[in-house]
């Protein structure tokens, strides 16, 4: 078949030129000796060059444009162009035997991505993954960074979680909105699971914010605890914990729901906390049979008020004498020096109640008060006390002194009789 350079308008002189070529054809085969005929004036006898096919050359994605060739909400997200953080690797690889540790793929080095909800071990059907056997946040750092199932659903979790009297961390993280929704947690994971390196990359940036966010709180612990919110699998129903991907069992994403049962259970716990303040304003666990993401009420912290005018206050004294040696002699002893302290206690009731309040003390004689000298009593009556010295008399000139005065009689009083029934003892015997 000889290649036309251009077209011919007219079809049907198109399909005579074919077929009186054709016959020619035939005839030179059949070594006739009829010349050939001349070449047809409706197409050219020149085929052109067939053009040189080459194997494509695909240039895969690197770090530095990983951000380029990933889908992402640069309104949420920003454009994620900070390196993937060295502790993170650390932590994967330090957990490797169930994490799968970090992998490099064209020049691109992120977690080994792995579907935490398809692992074996898991101890209930709708476990969201299997135990956490070290009952740490570490060890649930690391899943939370190599699983996009489970990183999704604690960042759905973090979602829903407020600050006591104050705003949710998706107020304060808008980012949160891609985690928000419990039943776009598969399909977020799904995507992150079946993208490219880059892509994969950007996910696992995602997950290290989720983690990022997580290390504010502290105060971990482990104990028992009530929930009031928390996730597992969807059971009972298509691409839940009882559905089987036969094209990809392993790396299909199973459904996440939020709990209509709440219940008491394990939890390693963090929260937020202040300096110098006992309370709960934020606290969020991970069961240690499944990690699965569970919230808390926190009851509101109370505030100690300061101290309202009119309270009752005890006043206490504590003295210090400070005085130079022989103060007494020199009369420059020094004073004491008193600190009252005061404590407010809780006002009485408004009854009359004379009784001071529970706390209080009664305030003592005041011992610093100077108290009056005992009266002078006379010599010669000792029972009759004198208003004065008079001293002793002196004679004074043209004054003839007053006669004294006679003396008392001594008058003898009778014995006093001894109460009756009591004999009289007799003197002489």
């Amino acid at each position: 078949m000889i290649r036309m350079n251009r077209v011919v308008p007219l079809i049907g002189l198109t399909v005579v030129a074919v077929l009186t070529l054709t016959g020619c054809s035939l005839k030179l085969g059949a070594d006739s000796s009829e010349p050939s005929p001349k070449p047809s004036t409706t197409a050219s006898a020149t085929p052109s060059p067939s053009p040189t096919n080459h194997p494509a050359v695909v240039t895969q994605p690197s770090v530095t444009d990983a951000e380029s060739s990933a889908t992402l909400d640069e309104s949420l997200w920003g454009h994620l162009t900070w390196k993937y953080p060295t502790r993170f690797v650390d932590l994967v690889n330090k957990y490797s035997a169930t994490t799968g540790g970090m992998t490099t793929t064209d020049k691109v080095t992120r977690p080994t991505f792995m579907v935490g909800s398809n692992l074996p071990g898991r101890v209930w059907t709708d476990s969201v993954r299997p135990p956490i056997a070290t009952k740490s946040m570490e060890e649930i750092y690391a899943y939370i960074l190599s699983e996009p199932d489970y990183g999704a659903h604690v960042g759905s979790g973090l979602a829903h979680s407020s600050i006591v009297g104050g705003k949710s961390l998706l107020e304060l993280n808008p980012w949160l909105k891609e985690f928000a929704d419990p039943a776009g947690i598969n399909d977020w994971a799904q995507a992150a699971m079946d993208g490219s390196p880059a892509e994969q990359l950007i996910a696992a940036k995602k997950l290290a914010l989720v983690v990022m966010l997580l290390e504010q709180l502290n105060h971990e612990s482990v104990g028992q605890h009530s929930t009031s919110f928390n996730y597992h699998l969807v059971v009972g129903e298509a691409g839940g914990a009882m559905t089987v991907n036969p094209n990809d069992p392993e790396n299909t994403v199973k459904e996440f729901e939020l709990n209509r049962i709440q219940y008491v259970g394990e939890f390693v716990t963090v929260q937020l906390t202040f300096k110098g303040q006992t309370g709960c304003w934020l606290q969020v666990g991970f069961n240690t049979g499944d990690g699965r993401f569970a919230g808390f009420n926190c009851e509101t912290p109370t505030v100690t008020p300061p101290p309202s005018p009119g309270c009752v206050v005890t006043i206490t004294h504590s003295c210090t004498t400070t005085n130079t040696p022989g103060c007494k002699e020199k009369n420059n002893c020094v004073p004491p020096t008193c600190t009252v302290p005061l404590k407010c206690l809780t006002p009485k009731d408004p009854k009359n109640d004379v009784t001071p309040p529970v706390g209080t003390t009664p305030l003592g004689p005041d011992t610093l008060q100077p108290t009056a000298p005992p009266a002078k009593t006379n010599p010669l009556n000792p029972t009759t006390p004198t208003t004065g010295d008079s001293g002793t008399s002196v004679p004074v000139k043209g004054v003839t002194p007053a006669p004294s005065a006679s003396p008392a009689p001594v008058v003898t009083q009778a014995p006093t009789p001894s109460d009756p029934g009591t004999p009289i003892r007799d003197s002489d015997g």
